[in-house]
């Protein structure tokens, strides 16, 4: 067995009651060809220094931790873009500081990459919220067409938990909007889905997925409208990638994901009681048959039949 070099990528900021776990995973990892690529992200809290002290109890893994730090903060979409660049390894393998992963993550990974040559080997994800465990499957997601799945959301488009080709980024240019914080992952790894020769999955769950974090991205500040509107400049970047490829054969996925997605924003908008973006979101959404003629007429009505109860919170919001 080939053992190539994999680089682990953990971005640090306001993680002191979560670094510990995250980095005992990581240092504890059974496989040996690693390097740890973390990134300060200018942490106001003991992050780094928490962080320090879990790597001065592995002096073995001490030498290859290269930790870097940031000048200003500019945001996660930035702190991974650092990472990727300063990283060495043949592949990559992004872990949240706030989640942790199983001892055997990166060797569990790096044999099924092996056996199959792929460029991007995913696992089955336990999720962690309100005191519950739930294991996301993405294995059975991608028994059929990967690349489709994803664009499509049938399979998870998270970047993290996941081995990743290297060279899938630097020879393709796919690097994240700085300062474009939320959907960071749905610029990047559909697209890196799309130049992969192979995606598999390793039918275990193996990635431990904090949603319990309420300083997360994808917790306290989901309903800012700044946020919201960081989500749809995300989704327009993947959008536009798209839209042409393979001589417009996703047009009529998109079409519909469009749609999904503009009642999703209609939603976070209600939640965040921002009327006027919701009004821009719904304008859209009625328009886009108009605008968008691979948007088929049952899609639509699809989307606004589940408008129910989004419509009794923007009578409320008007009252």
């Amino acid at each position: 067995m080939n053992y190539p070099k994999v680089s682990i990528l953990t971005p640090v900021y306001g993680v002191e009651k979560y670094i510990r776990r995250c980095a005992e995973s990581l240092m504890s990892q059974t496989y040996e060809n690693l390097e740890y690529i973390i990134v300060n992200d200018c942490t106001k809290d003991a992050s780094v220094e928490i962080l320090k002290e879990v790597i001065a109890e592995y002096p073995k893994r001490k030498e290859k931790v290269k930790l870097i730090e940031l000048p200003d903060n500019k945001g996660l979409a930035n702190a991974r873009n650092v990472a990727i660049d300063a990283a060495t390894g043949v592949f990559v393998l992004i872990v949240d500081s706030d989640d942790w992963v199983e001892p055997d993550i990166v060797e569990e990974l790096v044999k099924y990459q092996q056996e199959t040559e792929a460029d991007i080997v995913s696992s089955n994800t336990f999720c962690h919220h309100s005191g519950k465990v739930v294991v996301g499957n993405t294995y059975e997601s991608l028994k059929s067409d990967p690349l489709i799945n994803v664009i499509t959301h049938n399979a998870a488009f998270n970047i993290w938990g996941r081995l990743i080709r290297k060279s899938l980024y630097t020879d393709n240019g796919i690097y994240c909007k700085i300062g474009i914080n939320q959907g960071e992952d749905l610029q990047t790894f559909p697209k890196l889905a799309y130049y992969a020769n192979k995606h598999v999955c390793v039918n275990r769950a193996l990635y431990h997925h904090n949603a319990e974090n309420q300083s997360s991205y994808t917790y306290k500040n989901r309903y800012r409208l700044t946020d919201i509107q960081q989500q749809y400049e995300s989704f327009c970047i993947f959008y536009d990638f798209f839209k042409e490829k393979n001589g417009g054969q996703f047009r009529n996925i998109l079409g519909s994901r469009k749609a999904d997605f503009l009642y999703y924003l209609m939603r976070l908008c209600c939640s965040g009681n921002f009327p006027n973006e919701f009004q821009r979101f719904k304008k859209m959404l009625l328009e886009l048959e108009i605008t968008d003629p691979s948007t088929k007429k049952n899609d639509l009505a699809h989307i606004l039949r589940k408008s129910y109860w989004v419509t009794k919170l923007v009578l409320k919001l008007r009252k």
